[in-house]
């Protein structure tokens, strides 16, 4: 990710008024997403329960599978995760 995007996307979280600690929870999650794309997390699986404990929640049954739902049915045909902040306010919606 190039600082230029992570910088737009520091800007987008601070002008949603996230908490601080959601704001780099974000971040981590989306530099979770690129390293998934870019083959370095090998399994969805082990994307999830990446991000849901990055997002502060418990990776139980029922979360792991709402996120890996969710994350599936945003990837690309290319089977790639979009790097979107909205993708992830979207994940913590869910896991509430």
């Amino acid at each position: 990710m190039k600082k230029s995007e992570l910088q737009q996307i520091i800007r987008e979280e601070i002008a949603n008024a996230l908490t601080e600690a959601a704001k780099y929870d974000t971040l981590a999650v989306l530099s979770d997403f690129k390293r998934y794309n870019n083959n370095e997390i090998q399994s969805i699986d082990d994307l999830v329960i990446r991000t849901i404990k990055n997002l502060g929640y418990k990776p139980t049954a029922n979360n792991i599978k709402q996120a890996e739902s969710h994350l599936s049915a945003s990837m690309t045909s290319n089977d790639k995760l979009p790097i979107d902040a909205t993708l992830v306010r979207e994940l913590m919606k869910i896991l509430r």
